[in-house]
C-alpha cells in the first residue's frame, strides 16, 4: 500500500478539503496525534471562512 506524504495530505487541505479532512480524520481516528493536523487544519479551516465571508461581502457589496 502506498503512503501519502503529510507534505500533501496538507496541500490538499490548503485547496479546499481541511474541512472534510478534519472530519474525516476524527471519525477514523487517523493523525489525530499529529499536532501538524490537529491544529493545522483547524486553523487552514478557520483562513478559508475568513476568506469565503470576506469574498460573500465583496460580492453583496458589489451587487
Amino acid at each position: 500500500m502506498l503512503r501519502v506524504p503529510e507534505k500533501t495530505l496538507l496541500s490538499w487541505g490548503l485547496a479546499g478539503g481541511a474541512l472534510c479532512m478534519y472530519i474525516t480524520m476524527r471519525l477514523i481516528r487517523h493523525k489525530t496525534l499529529h499536532k501538524k493536523f490537529m491544529i493545522g487544519l483547524p486553523i487552514i479551516i478557520f483562513i478559508q471562512c475568513i476568506v469565503l465571508l470576506g469574498l460573500l461581502y465583496l460580492i453583496h457589496t458589489t451587487a
